[in-house]
C-alpha cells in the first residue's frame, strides 16, 4: 500500500510539473517516475542511476548514428536490432536496456521524421527529473526502511530454526515431515538475507550494526544446514548401520544446544517482541532422538554456531 501510494503521489506531482511548465513530450517525466520507483529505497536509487546512465549514453549514441552517412533502410535495420537488444537486456541489466530503449526512440522519431536536435536533451532532462523525483519520493513519501523491518525478519528466521530443531531432536514434537520444516527455515533465511541486502543500500545506516547483523545471518543459515545434515543422516539409517553415540555424551550435548537456543530466543524476543516466547523445557529433554556419531558431529557444529550467535545477539541488543 505504501509503494502504491508513493508511486501515485510522485507520478501525479511529475504530471503536474509537466502540465504546468508545458514541457514538450513531458510525459516522459511521470513515465520515468513510474518505471524507476521501487518498493524499497535502495532498489529505487539503483534503478534511477541505471536509467540516467543508459538514457544519456543512448541519446548520444542515437544522435551519432543519425549523423553517419547511411543508405536506404540502414536506420530501419539498426532500429530492428536495437529493439532486440532492448528486450534481451530488460531483465538482465537495466542500464544496458535503457541505452537501447533510448536509441530505439531516437531512431523511431527519425524514421517518422519528427526528430529534432533538442529532443535528446528533452529526454535526458525528463529522465533526470523523473529519476530525481522517484528517489526523493522513496526517501520522504511513506518510506519503508529495512532498518526497521530487519529485526522482524531476523526473529522469524531464528524462530523457524528453533521449531526445526525441536522437530529434529524430539520426534514426538514433530507434527510435519522434516522437509517442511527445512523449506520454511530456508524461505525465512532467504527473506532475512534479502532484507539485509536492502538494509545495506539504505542511507545513514548504523555501521556498527552491519557486521553484527551479517554474522548473525550467517550463523542462522549454518544452523539450518546442520539441521538438514542431521535429518538427511537420519533418513539414510538402516537397522544394521545404526551406531548410536554414547547416551551420556549425547544427552549433555543436546541439553547444551537447548540451553543455548533458549538463551538466543530470549534475546530475539527482546529484539522483536512479536517473536514466539515459548522455550523448550527440561521435561522435553528426557526423551530425544538417538543420534549416531556422525550426527553428533553436526550437533557439535550447531553448538559452536549457537555460542557465537548468542554472543552477537547480546552485543546487538
Amino acid at each position: 500500500v505504501r509503494y502504491a501510494l508513493r508511486t501515485a503521489l510522485a507520478a501525479t506531482l511529475a504530471l503536474s510539473i509537466y502540465k504546468w511548465l508545458d514541457i514538450d513530450r513531458g510525459y516522459w517525466l511521470p513515465l520515468t517516475v513510474v518505471i524507476v520507483i521501487q518498493p524499497y529505497f535502495g532498489a529505487t536509487l539503483r534503478k534511477a542511476i541505471d536509467r540516467i546512465i543508459g538514457t544519456v549514453l543512448g541519446g548520444f549514441a542515437g544522435s551519432l548514428i543519425l549523423l553517419l552517412p547511411t543508405g536506404l533502410f540502414v536506420q530501419e535495420i539498426m532500429l530492428f536490432f536495437a529493439a532486440i537488444f532492448m528486450v534481451y537486456y530488460i531483465r538482465r541489466k537495466y542500464s544496458v536496456a535503457a541505452f537501447f530503449i533510448t536509441i530505439t526512440l531516437v531512431l523511431l522519431f527519425s524514421v517518422d521524421q519528427t526528430f529534432y536536435p533538442n529532443l535528446v536533451w528533452v529526454r535526458a532532462l525528463s529522465t533526470l527529473g523523473g529519476a530525481a523525483l522517484a528517489v526523493i519520493a522513496g526517501f520522504v513519501l511513506l518510506p519503508d526502511w529495512d532498518s526497521e523491518w530487519l529485526p522482524s525478519y531476523l526473529a522469524a528466521a531464528v524462530s523457524s530454526n528453533y521449531t526445526y530443531m525441536k522437530a529434529t531432536l524430539f520426534p514426538d514434537r514433530q507434527e510435519l515431515t522434516w522437509t517442511r520444516y527445512k523449506r520454511d527455515a530456508e524461505i525465512r533465511n532467504s527473506n532475512l538475507f534479502d532484507s539485509f541486502l536492502r538494509y545495506m543500500r539504505e542511507p545513514a545506516i548504523r555501521k556498527k550494526q552491519f557486521v553484527l547483523y551479517y554474522q548473525i545471518v550467517t550463523h542462522n543459515m549454518r544452523l539450518t544446514r546442520e539441521l538438514n545434515n542431521i535429518n538427511i543422516e537420519e533418513d539414510s539409517k538402516n537397522d544394521e548401520a545404526i551406531v548410536p553415540a554414547t547416551p551420556e555424551v549425547q544427552q549433555q550435548r543436546i541439553m547444551d544446544a537447548i540451553q543455548l537456543f533458549n538463551q538466543i530466543m530470549v534475546e530475539v524476543h527482546e529484539m522483536a517482541p512479536q517473536a514466539p516466547a515459548g522455550l523448550i523445557g527440561a521435561e522435553e529433554g528426557t526423551q530425544v532422538r538417538p543420534l549416531t556419531d556422525s550426527q553428533m558431529v553436526y550437533l557439535d557444529r550447531m553448538i559452536i554456531e549457537l555460542k557465537s550467535m548468542h554472543y552477537e545477539l547480546e552485543r546487538l541488543n
